[in-house]
């Protein structure tokens, strides 16, 4: 977390890069409502064609809401999160999508 401009404490997403391609895995480190709006304004913006990307924002978001425990939004994201994995074959997409519906 850091600290805003007028004090309050802001979350922080973390991101590192994940391929060679530029791309990145946000990883959520505080799950507060700030996180989780941040998520939302990031998956509305970003390119609908990148698939797998999308897949692994609803995963995100799947996992902020299992967090705070959201299970209903948790498992909205999840059935997306699953959907775009089987489409673009993405392995990892899916082993972590089963790993979150474990949870859930």
């Amino acid at each position: 977390m850091r600290v805003g401009p007028e004090g309050e404490w802001v979350p922080v997403l973390g991101a590192r890069r994940c391929d060679g391609h530029g791309r990145f895995q946000r990883t959520p480190t505080v799950v507060g409502q700030s996180a989780v709006t941040s998520l939302y304004r990031a998956f509305e913006i970003m390119d609908p064609t990148f698939v797998r990307a999308r897949a692994g924002f609803h995963a995100d978001l799947a996992q902020a809401h299992l967090t705070r425990a959201e299970y209903d939004d948790a498992g909205t994201h999840l059935r997306q999160a699953r959907l775009l994995a089987g489409r673009t074959g993405s392995v990892r997409q899916r082993r972590r999508v089963d790993l979150l519906s474990a949870r859930l």
